[in-house]
């Protein structure tokens, strides 16, 4: 059990949110009226953060929907680790981490989806699923890191087949590699026909225990976010991951997920459709 903040802790960690918000919304131009409308916040919430004498912090929903709309990385506002539980007797949810830098993604999917556990993954990844690229194709993406062979060794090893859950690929994404379009157009052909050929994999897992499929991401504002048991996510939030530890999170992504299945394109259909 989460110890809860004392007043002090709290009113600076408060007042050093409010400061940090202030300066975004001054740099960017945006008033507190646009945030509220970019945000889908309500007015009287954003008042409450931007108090003078006694700012309040946001809950992790509104959190994110503030590091979104500004575009800015959650450790913008707050470094490191985060006990959120210990800030109200709202609860909502555990702890996060801003994690900086893109391979130190790579390294915490690799514990996510090497360790093979039973339980429902949800995945909506930033780019293509991490699992259908290999090294000329990480190494595109993030550059050359340290480690980033033994990743991509795992992956290719990587039986995605016991899987059961959802998994989210972005249309103007998948589009972009398909035809080679922008920085897909820089990959080498061995790295794109292994790409091309995990995905028709990834096509044919058994839909009555894994569902993948494509849709605009933008247009139907999807999170990209990793979920890997009943309270563990990883979300990716303008460079900076969230490793949260929330039952109360993690069921409103598979909430969103079952509404988004509904509106995606299996992706079976959508590689027949673009050949």
């Amino acid at each position: 059990m989460a110890k809860y903040l004392k007043t002090d802790e709290y009113n600076n960690l408060a007042e050093y949110f409010r400061d940090r918000l202030l300066l975004q919304l001054g740099l960017q131009d945006i008033s507190r009226a646009q945030l509220s409308r970019l945000a889908d916040i309500r007015k009287s919430t954003l008042s409450a953060m931007a108090d003078k004498k006694s700012p309040t912090l946001p809950n992790l929903y509104s959190f994110l929907k503030i590091c979104r709309a500004l575009n800015v990385r959650p450790d913008f506002f707050f470094d490191g680790l985060m006990d959120w539980k210990a800030l109200s007797d709202a609860q909502e949810t555990r702890t996060f981490f801003a994690v900086q830098g893109s391979f130190d993604f790579a390294q915490i999917l690799k514990l996510s989806l090497l360790r093979q556990s039973g339980e429902e993954v949800l995945y909506a990844p930033f780019s293509l699923p991490d699992f259908v690229k290999n090294k000329n194709f990480l190494r595109m993406e993030i550059g050359n890191q340290p480690e980033i062979e033994q990743y991509a060794e795992g992956l290719r090893n990587l039986d995605i087949s016991p899987y059961r859950g959802v998994v989210l690929i972005d249309s103007s994404t998948l589009n972009a590699f398909l035809n080679k379009r922008g920085r897909y157009g820089e990959l080498d052909e061995e790295a794109w026909a292994y790409t091309r050929r995990r995905l028709d994999e990834l096509s044919l897992l058994d839909t009555g225990r894994a569902y993948v499929g494509v849709l605009d991401f933008k247009d139907n504002q999807v999170s990209y976010v990793l979920v890997i048991s009943s309270h563990e996510a990883l979300s990716y939030i303008n460079g900076g991951i969230l490793m949260v530890d929330s039952k109360p999170f993690c069921d409103r992504a598979r909430d969103q997920f079952e509404r988004l299945k509904t509106l995606a394109t299996p992706l079976a259909d959508f590689l027949r459709e673009s050949c």
